[in-house]
C-alpha cells in the first residue's frame, strides 16, 4: 500500500498538519505509518511517515537528528513533530531541508493518536484511489474520490462565503472541511478531530432548537455563538441542510464573525446543491472504499487462495497479525418479524457506527489495523509487530474503547491468537469468535476476552451444545440427585456444589452454606447415599463436577441413566438455554431412603 504525500496532505487539510519545509509533490510514496522511538534499536519501516511523538527532554537537538536520521536511513517522505518543538528548536528546519525531508508540524492540541488515525485513513483512500485508476477500464485519471470531491467542494466554498467550513452527514459526522482553521474555533478543531459533532456541543445545539430550525428550513440558518461552562471564546454559526428533493442528507457548517450578507446566503444556498449531488453519488456508491475493505477482509478471514493477494491489497502481506471480532448484541431472527423497517436499519447504522468507531480507535493506536462488518460481524484484522504483547495491549485498547464508546447496546470483543502465516487467520478468526460467544453465553458484565483466557469456558461451551445436539442430559450420580431434589424439594445440588467448590473442605463449604459442619457432613452422607456414588472417589467427583457446569444452568434435559435402585426408567423435558440458575426438573423416582434432608 503505497499513498502520495500531496493526496494525504489534501485530505487532512492544514487543520491538523502545517508544511514546515520541503516539497510534498517530490516526495516519495508513504508506505505506512511509524512512531520513532529513541530506545528501540529497530529500523523504522521502508517509506514510512515518521511520527516525532518521543520526549526529546533536554536533548531536543540531538533528538530531532536522530528522528531525520532515522527517517533519511527509512527513505521516508516525511517527518512530522510539535509543532512547539520546530519553534524552540528552529536548527531542526535547516537539518531536515539539508536531508530533502519534508517536515511538517503537527498543530497544538492535536494528540498523536488522532493524528495517527487520520493519516492511516488519509493513506488508505489514496491507496485505493491509485489502486482503483490502474485497475478501472477506462476511468479518467482526474476523477478525484468522494472523499477528494467533498474536501475540494469544502475549500471552494470556504473561498466563496470567506469563512471555514465544514460538511457533516445526517448523523454529524464529519465528511469534509476547509482549510483556515485559524479563523475558527476550537468547536470546530473538536469536531474534526472527533469526525463528528461531538456530544457536549450537539445537545446544545439540540437544546436551543438549532437542529430542528437547520433541518426545516430551506435557506441558510444563523446561530449566535453558544455559551460553554469552561467560559472558553466561541464564534457564530452559518447553517445550510444539505437536501436532495425533501431528504435531508446532511449540514454545511460555516463559522462567521456575525451576521451573514445576502451574497453569502445565496452563495451557500447554490453550492447546497453541489454538495448534494456529491452526496447522492456517494450514497449511491455505496462507499467503495469500506465496501471493498470489507471484501478483502472477507476473503482474507475466509482462507483459500485469495486470502495472500487479499492480505497484501489490505497492506498486511508478511506481517503477523491476530483478528478481532465485536459482536453488539441483536434479537434473535425470531424477534425481528414484527421490528419496523426504520428500527432494523437504525440498527444497522448503529453497527457501522460501531465499526467506524473501533476503527478509529485501532487506527490510532496500531496503524495498518482494517475493520469491516462482515456477515453482519465487526471484525478486524490487526498487525502485531511485537507479537509477545500484541493481544495485551489490544486488550487495553479495547478496554479503553468499550469505556469510551457509548453505544446502544453492549459491546462484546474477543481477540484470537497471533498468527505468523496467512493460513492462521482462520484460527485467529475461530478464536475470536469462540471469545465472543463465551461472553455472550455467561452474561456476567465481561465485554473482552482473549480466546487463550476463555479457552475452559470455550470447551465447556461446546460441549454443552453437542450435547444439547445430541439430545443427552444429566446420567449417573448427578441425575439421581436432581431427581431427588425436585422430589422433595431439598438442595442436594447445591450442597454438592459447594463442596466440590471447596476443594473437599468441609468447614469452607459449611460457612459458604450457611449451615452447621455437622449438618453439612450428614448432607454429603446423605449426597454419597442417594447418588450411590463415594466421596473419595476421584472420577466420580470429576463426572458430578463437569455435569455440575454443563447443566446446572440448563433447564432439565433428558436424563439417560436413572438410578441404579429405581424400579423404573424415567425421563425429564430437554435443554434450552438460560441466564438464570434453574433446578433441573425430574418426574417421579424411588430412592434407597425415605429419610428427609
Amino acid at each position: 500500500m503505497a499513498a502520495s504525500l500531496t493526496q494525504i496532505l489534501e485530505h487532512l487539510g492544514t487543520t491538523v498538519l502545517d508544511l514546515v519545509t520541503g516539497d510534498p509533490d517530490l516526495a516519495g510514496p508513504a508506505r505506512e505509518i511509524a512512531f520513532f522511538d529513541p530506545y528501540d534499536p529497530a529500523p523504522l519501516p521502508h517509506a514510512s511517515v515518521v511520527l516525532g511523538a518521543g520526549d526529546a527532554g533536554e536533548q531536543g537537538e540531538a533528538w530531532a537528528r536522530q528522528v531525520i536520521r532515522a527517517a533519511v536511513v527509512a527513505q521516508a517522505p516525511a517527518v512530522i513533530l510539535p509543532a512547539g518543538f520546530i519553534t524552540a528548536n528552529p536548527e531542526t528546519v535547516a537539518a531536515a531541508r539539508g536531508a530533502g525531508l519534508v517536515l511538517l508540524a503537527l498543530s497544538a492540541g492535536t494528540t498523536w493518536q488522532q493524528l495517527s488515525s487520520l493519516l492511516d485513513s488519509a493513506l488508505r483512500e489514496s491507496a485505493l484511489l491509485q489502486s482503483t485508476r490502474r485497475e478501472t477500464v477506462r476511468r479518467p485519471t482526474a476523477v478525484p474520490t468522494q472523499s477528494e470531491g467533498l474536501f475540494r467542494l469544502a475549500n471552494a466554498i470556504c473561498t466563496l462565503i470567506d469563512a471555514p467550513v465544514t460538511i457533516e452527514d445526517r448523523n454529524a459526522n464529519v465528511l469534509a472541511f476547509s482549510d483556515r482553521q485559524d479563523e475558527a474555533d476550537f468547536i470546530r478543531i473538536d469536531c474534526i478531530l472527533g469526525r463528528r459533532t461531538i456530544e457536549p456541543y450537539l445537545r446544545v445545539d439540540e437544546e436551543r432548537g438549532a437542529v430542528r430550525a437547520i433541518r426545516r428550513s430551506r435557506v441558510p440558518v444563523y446561530l449566535d455563538a453558544v455559551e460553554l461552562d469552561d467560559d472558553r471564546p466561541t464564534l457564530p454559526r452559518l447553517a445550510m441542510a444539505i437536501r436532495a428533493g425533501d431528504e435531508f442528507l446532511g449540514t454545511i457548517w460555516a463559522v462567521v464573525q456575525g451576521p451573514p450578507t445576502a451574497d453569502q446566503e445565496q452563495l451557500l444556498l447554490e453550492a447546497s446543491r453541489s454538495v448534494a449531488f456529491q452526496l447522492l453519488r456517494q450514497h449511491l456508491g455505496a462507499d467503495p472504499e469500506q465496501r471493498t475493505t470489507a471484501d478483502l477482509v472477507a476473503v482474507a478471514l475466509g482462507g483459500g487462495p485469495g486470502a495472500a493477494v487479499a492480505m497484501t491489497r489490505l497492506g498486511l502481506a508478511d506481517v503477523p497479525c491476530l483478528v478481532l471480532a465485536a459482536s453488539v448484541a441483536q434479537p434473535d431472527v425470531a424477534d425481528l418479524a414484527g421490528t419496523a423497517s426504520s428500527t432494523l436499519a437504525r440498527r444497522v447504522r448503529d453497527r457501522e457506527r460501531t465499526a467506524t468507531a473501533l476503527r478509529v480507535q485501532l487506527t490510532g493506536s496500531t496503524p495498518g489495523s482494517v475493520v469491516a462488518v462482515v456477515n453482519d460481524q465487526i471484525y478486524a484484522i490487526v498487525p502485531a509487530r511485537r507479537p509477545q504483547d500484541a493481544a495485551l495491549n489490544l486488550t487495553h485498547t479495547c478496554r479503553a474503547f468499550v469505556q469510551q464508546y457509548r453505544a446502544t447496546e453492549p459491546i462484546l470483543i474477543g481477540i484470537g491468537r497471533v498468527v505468523t502465516a496467512v493460513a492462521g487467520l482462520r484460527l485467529s478468526r475461530a478464536d475470536a469468535d469462540r471469545a465472543v460467544r463465551v461472553l455472550q453465553e455467561a452474561g456476567d458484565g465481561r465485554s473482552i476476552a482473549q480466546a487463550s483466557a476463555v479457552e475452559v469456558e470455550a470447551l465447556l461451551l461446546e460441549a454443552r451444545q453437542l450435547v444439547e445436539l445430541r439430545g443427552r442430559g444429566p446420567s449417573g450420580a448427578y441425575a439421581r440427585l436432581l431427581a431427588y431434589d425436585e422430589a422433595r424439594n431439598a438442595t442436594m445440588i447445591d450442597t454438592l456444589r459447594a463442596w466440590l467448590d471447596a476443594h473437599g473442605d468441609v468447614v469452607i463449604a459449611s460457612e459458604q452454606s450457611h449451615v452447621h459442619q455437622n449438618t453439612f457432613r450428614y448432607r454429603l452422607r446423605r449426597i454419597s447415599e442417594i447418588g450411590g456414588f463415594a466421596l473419595d472417589d476421584p472420577e466420580a467427583r470429576f463426572a458430578l463436577d463437569l455435569q455440575l457446569r454443563l447443566f446446572l444452568q440448563r433447564t432439565a434435559p433428558a436424563v439417560h441413566e436413572m438410578p441404579s435402585r429405581s424400579a423404573a426408567s424415567q425421563t425429564v423435558p430437554s435443554a434450552t438455554p438460560m441466564r438464570r440458575k434453574v433446578r433441573l426438573r425430574a418426574e417421579k423416582v424411588e430412592y434407597p431412603s425415605t429419610t428427609p434432608a
